[in-house]
Order: structure tokens, then C-alpha cells, then sequence
């Protein structure tokens, strides 16, 4: 249940509790509409437009002929879709709502086998529960369990999945010694360069100078050099960075439009992308941390959105899918748009979980990919646009250069639309699935078979898990700083790993 600011003050027995999350009000559903929902499109028509084809891929996507169908429970506090959405090419569009059809049957096919496949995917043997699932140790030991079901209010499904949302962003979180395993692997880079170029500034800038970074991310550096320096080729830093045997070979991808050099630390296994007299990273970097002071529920939101699209290789621009700036602008602006965040009605912190499955909702099936555009500059806004591309794409403003479209090189966004879609629909069928088992225990409780298996006690488990590399990452990780690897190092005598 959505929780509003100051909801651990004592209220009045007989003053009924209102959910601020609660779209089924005319007002509250109007305003969200409004906000979120850019303006209607005239739908396709098969007899009018004979021989056109429909060229929106987005917004307000209720499916085709068919109408949402919505169950209310007003203990738990909020309502969603009951039965999965499907696409029905040619029938006709419910006049009540704003629905406009998907771009010819290859989406929705597209969506229904991504659909099917997950959902195959998702009910592996239970053996491996535990290590696909390890966010649920700490939302599952006793006293946990304790505190959730001992306490004189009800328990909701939408209370145990803002626990596990919380659970699983402590989980990504990286640790200690995986902070300082990366502060170490930059302190050896800037060693190597500066020992051959003197002169050499270098620089942390993207996901791992602003803390949004998982475990398993790589770490991007700039290295500026002065210009009596002259022109450093990319093929000289990698050369220093081999003969300081940080790595045993790198990739330098020099025909980028900012060329890069990609190694792996030999250490570590922690990957490294080097630009070379590039500082815009800088600037993007001090206004991602500008946003996070003003909306702090970007971060645990962001973590969890880019550890979903990177377990469907969808997180790098280079391949098509989003890119880690993208998603934070992404998630950055619904805040922003979000009428009960706005107005300061809901602490965020206190409402990921809705606030998580309302991201996917939004971009998975309301918003128009082809006419509308993310602006997060001041107060952020939307704004027309005409999609001349051959892919749809989210077309999102760089807050430093309005010029610079940051999802204009992701082919690949109908597939993350279709995965965001997904999301939402497993994600409500199995919370209703949650509040059922509840209700049948007087909200007090869920089934000890439903306990005694991460996968079936976790909301999660339905659309993501922690893959075995990033488990074998962290546990090298705690190897290495276990065993102290970096004995014998000189870059380690300059170096507190204390501190």
C-alpha cells in the first residue's frame, strides 16, 4: 500500500485511510491522464486508411480491441490490469478510451513470444533458488519475517513488495570492498599514464562518479592531456596501461564518434572504457548528481531498471538497447511528471515499489514513442516531435546539449518497450496472485510453502534474478581483498586501503 509522508504518526481509528496511489477516483485517474498521457491520436481505421500503414509504436497502448479490464481491491489500495494484454488485429477500438494501435502484427507477436519465453524462462527447477534469488535471505530470516507479520495492521501484498524492492536494492548496492577494489583499479590507471606523460589529468566520470553503478559495471575514465602534450593515439595509453600490467590486452574502437579503449583489469576482472580529451562525460556526470539531490528515489529505481535491461542485453547503446544516462533521464522524468510526486503528496522512498511498477506501466504502454519527447531540463516537460527514423526510439534531450538525443542510436527500443510491458503485466498478476493469498489469511500472513522457496516468495522472481557472472564478479571480488592481491605492488604503497 502506497504510504504518504508522515504515516507513522498515530491516526483515528474511525477515519478511513485513503491510499494516495489510488488511480480509480475520476479526479485522481484525470489528473494522471493529463500529466502523463500526451494527446490522443485518431486511431487507424482498416476501411479509410486501406493500403496505409499505421506508424505509431507507443503511446497510451491499451491493445488492440480490447479493453483494459481493471479489479479494484480497496483494502489493498490499488488496482491493475487482471488478465494479460493481448493485441487483436482489426477489431474495432473501444470509443471510451484513447487507444491507438500497434505498428502492424509484428509487435505484438514480437511481444507475445518475448512474452511466452520469459514466462518459460522464469520457472526454472528450484535447486538454483537460492543463488538466482539472494536479495531474499535478508526479507526472509526471522526477525523480518517477524516484524512484517507480527504488527496490529494488516500486511498487503503491495507492503511485502516494497520490503523486497528494498531487499533487492541493499543487494545491488556494491560493497565496501568492491568500492574500494575500483577506487584502487583507477589510482593504478593514473600511475601508469602519469608516469609516461607527467602532465596527465585523468578523470572517473559516468555511473561509477555518481554512485549509480552495479557490481558488475565498468568503470569510465577521461584522460585529458595538455596541448604542448600534442596528439596522444589511443594506441600509446593502451600500450602503458599493458606494460603497467593492469591488462593483457585491450580494445581500442578508434572510428567511434568518441573513441574509446576498452581493457580488463588483470586483478579484478573489472572492465574500464578510456576516452582520450573528452570532458562532456564530466558535465553529465555533476548533473546526474544534481538529480539525484532533488528526486533520491532515482537511484534505488534506476539500479533496478538498468539490472533488468542488462539481463536482457539491453543496457548498452552500442548494441542497441538504452544506455545508462538514457535510463536515469527516463526514470527522472516520471518523477518529475508523477502528479503525487510533484505535489509532494507520497515520499518516493516510501512507495518504490508502486511508484516501480507505474515506470513500467508508463513507458511499456502509455507513451508515444513516434510524437512524444523527454525534455528534464527545470521543471522537465514533454514535447512534440516527428520520428524520421527508420526505428522508434525514445527521444531524450541531453539536459548539457538539447542538439544531442541520447536514445536516437537505440535500435533496439521497441524490444525494451516490449520488456517494460512484460514487466508490468507478471509483475501486477502476481501481486494479485500475493493479496489473494492474503486475503484468505486475514492479511496476516502468507503460507509457509510460500516462505520456504525464494522463487515463489518473491514478486520479483517473475521478471529478474542475480545471473551467476555477477555472482562469481562479487565473490572474486571479496577474493581478492581477502587475500590482499596487491602485495608486492608499488601503485599499493601510495594507496589506503584502510580508509
Amino acid at each position: 500500500m502506497a504510504r504518504k509522508k508522515g504515516s507513522g504518526k498515530k491516526k483515528n481509528s474511525g477515519e478511513k485511510k485513503k491510499n494516495p496511489i489510488d488511480f480509480s477516483s475520476d479526479d485522481l485517474s484525470d489528473e494522471y491522464d493529463r500529466d502523463y498521457r500526451p494527446p490522443p491520436q485518431k486511431a487507424f481505421n482498416r476501411k479509410k486508411d486501406k493500403g496505409k500503414q499505421p506508424t505509431n509504436r507507443g503511446a497510451s497502448i491499451k491493445g488492440k480491441g480490447m479493453k483494459r479490464k481493471y479489479e479494484e481491491d480497496e483494502e489493498a489500495g490499488y488496482k491493475s490490469s487482471k488478465t494479460a494484454r493481448k493485441y487483436q488485429e482489426g477489431k474495432r477500438l473501444d470509443e471510451e478510451e484513447d487507444y491507438i494501435p500497434l505498428d502492424g502484427p509484428s509487435t505484438s507477436t514480437a511481444l507475445s513470444t518475448t512474452t511466452n519465453q520469459e514466462v518459460k524462462n522464469l520457472e526454472e527447477p528450484k535447486l538454483f533458488v537460492f543463488f538466482c534469488y539472494p536479495w531474499m535471505a535478508s526479507l526472509l530470516d526471522e526477525p523480518t519475517r517477524n516484524k512484517l507479520f507480527g504488527r496490529d495492521c494488516s500486511l498487503h501484498a503491495a507492503d511485502w513488495f516494497h520490503e523486497e524492492v528494498k531487499s533487492l536494492v541493499q543487494y545491488l548496492t556494491p560493497t565496501p570492498v568492491e568500492i574500494k577494489l575500483r577506487e584502487y583499479l583507477v589510482h593504478r590507471v593514473k600511475i601508469a599514464l602519469q608516469r609516461r606523460w607527467n602532465t596527465a589529468r585523468i578523470s572517473v566520470f559516468g555511473s561509477f562518479s555518481t554512485g549509480m553503478y552495479l557490481p558488475n559495471s565498468d568503470i569510465d575514465l577521461v584522460v585529458q592531456f595538455d596541448p604542448e602534450v600534442g596528439a596522444v593515439k589511443q594506441w600509446a595509453v593502451a600500450d602503458a596501461l599493458k606494460k603497467a600490467k593492469i591488462c593483457s590486452h585491450t580494445e581500442v574502437i578508434s572510428r567511434a564518434k568518441v573513441p574509446v579503449i576498452k581493457l580488463r583489469d588483470l586483478m579484478t576482472d573489472i572492465k574500464v572504457d578510456i576516452v582520450i580529451n573528452a570532458p562532456s562525460g564530466l558535465e553529465s556526470s555533476r548533473k546526474i548528481i544534481a538529480m539525484l539531490r532533488s528526486q533520491p528515489a532515482l537511484k534505488p529505481l534506476s539500479l533496478i531498471i538498468k539490472h533488468y535491461l542488462a539481463l536482457r542485453q539491453l543496457n548498452e547503446v552500442f548494441t542497441g538497447g538504452l544506455g545508462g544516462y538514457a535510463i536515469i533521464c527516463l526514470v527522472y522524468s516520471f518523477l518529475q511528471r508523477h502528479p503525487l510526486v510533484g505535489s509532494g503528496a507520497i515520499d518516493p522512498m516510501e512507495n518504490l515499489s508502486v511508484l516501480l511498477i507505474q515506470f513500467f506501466e508508463l513507458y511499456g504502454s502509455k507513451f508515444n514513442l513516434d510524437k512524444v519527447g523527454i525534455d528534464v531540463r527545470r521543471e522537465g516537460s514533454y514535447f512534440e516531435r516527428y520520428n524520421n527514423q527508420s526505428h522508434s526510439y525514445f527521444a531524450i534531450r541531453d539536459p548539457n546539449d538539447i542538439d544531442n538525443d541520447l536514445g536516437i542510436k537505440s535500435h533496439k527500443t521497441e524490444k525494451v518497450v516490449e520488456a517494460f510491458q512484460f514487466a508490468f503485466t507478471a509483475l501486477t498478476s502476481k501481486m494479485f496472485a500475493f493479496e489473494e493469498e492474503l486475503s484468505r489469511n486475514n492479511y496476516r500472513q502468507l503460507k509457509e510453502r510460500t516462505l520456504s522457496n525464494p522463487m515463489d516468495a518473491s514478486i520479483l522472481s517473475r521478471i529478474l534474478c542475480i545471473p551467476p557472472d555477477f555472482l562469481k564478479h562479487r565473490d572474486l571480488s571479496k577474493e581478492v581483498y581477502d587475500q590482499k592481491r596487491w602485495k608486492g605492488q608499488k601503485e599499493a604503497e601510495s594507496f589506503d586501503f584502510d580508509a
